[in-house]
């Protein structure tokens, strides 16, 4: 699925700059934005080791979605990528797609990137199949994104690499709703400011023995 829609977009990349062309008798490399830099980015932020190349579609019968492996100057088909790169790619694809889809309506002339929407993005354990070290960049990717873009993630987690690694302000439990008591949020905040939260994993140990 994931290889079909990488495809798609670029499907519709070519079918945006034909549009232009055909509207305004013209197309320049310096006016059109890259559509694909929202991959590009995601790919330097969370898989440095690799760089996004571009979707390889001369075989119909047999299209490629190519990355560069920086050490060996290869090139990889999305397939033969490990099932926690393929992980990372899939977890932040909605994301990227919706960034993508700002650029080729921009490259159509149907918009201008001026102000974006609030958007929110939901993320229901995105430790799976990502090793410790790789939820740690997830979650300072996540965090650039919302500082950077204004975007809201709530993340749904059972890892402890991630739990430990959340500030006082980012941490909060999710109450089955039979104790939440009337109309009281099922989202109790584990520690009001970072003193708190570090006196708290001092005592339990980690913040996993609390929730």
């Amino acid at each position: 699925f994931l290889k079909y829609s990488l495809c798609q977009i670029e499907l519709d990349r070519q079918a945006a700059i034909a549009q232009r062309y055909d509207d305004q008798g013209t197309v320049t490399k310096e006016g059109m934005p890259d559509v694909w830099e929202p991959l590009r980015r995601m790919t330097h932020n969370l898989l440095p080791h690799l760089e996004f190349y571009r979707i390889d579609v001369t075989n119909r019968d047999q299209i490629r979605c190519l990355w560069r492996v920086h050490s060996r100057d290869i090139h990889v088909d999305i397939d033969d990528l490990s099932s926690g790169e393929k992980a990372v790619v899939q977890l932040f694809f909605p994301l990227v797609e919706h960034h993508i889809n700002e650029r080729l309506e921009l490259i159509r002339g149907n918009a201008t990137i001026t102000s974006r929407e609030p958007l929110t993005v939901l993320m229901d354990e995105p430790e799976l199949h990502l090793h410790p070290n790789l939820q740690g960049k997830v979650l300072d990717y996540v965090r650039a994104l919302a500082l950077g873009e204004g975007i809201q993630f709530i993340l749904a987690t059972h890892s402890p690499t991630i739990v430990e690694q959340a500030t006082s302000e980012e941490l909060y439990l999710l109450r089955p709703a039979e104790l939440a008591l009337g109309a009281e949020n099922q989202l109790v905040q584990i520690a009001s400011d970072e003193e708190r939260l570090g006196i708290m994993r001092e005592i339990f140990g980690s913040t996993s023995n609390i929730t």
